[in-house]
């Protein structure tokens, strides 16, 4: 299902839009886990945490007909685990 932005979305998109290469909108974390790790439970929290509790992790945008538009995709990648 697609939902209009709001303005402030708007306001991101069109700072983007203007570099696309520009990755300073981008926020990434990464997080070293030490000792013994059960790597299911692990992912099973963070999905529950990507799908149920930040929506905006779900969050992509595009734009149809110059109108800019969000959806909801899971987008989760767990490396060296």
């Amino acid at each position: 299902m697609s939902l209009k932005t709001t303005p402030y979305q708007k306001l991101f998109w069109q700072v983007w839009k203007s570099n696309p290469l520009d990755q300073s909108l981008i926020l990434r974390y990464i997080f070293e886990l030490s000792g013994n790790l059960n790597s299911s439970h692990l992912e099973t929290a963070l999905k529950y945490y990507v799908r149920k509790i930040h929506k905006a992790c779900n969050a992509y945008f595009f734009e149809r007909d110059g109108i800019v538009w969000q959806e909801s995709k899971i987008f989760l990648l767990i490396l060296n685990i």
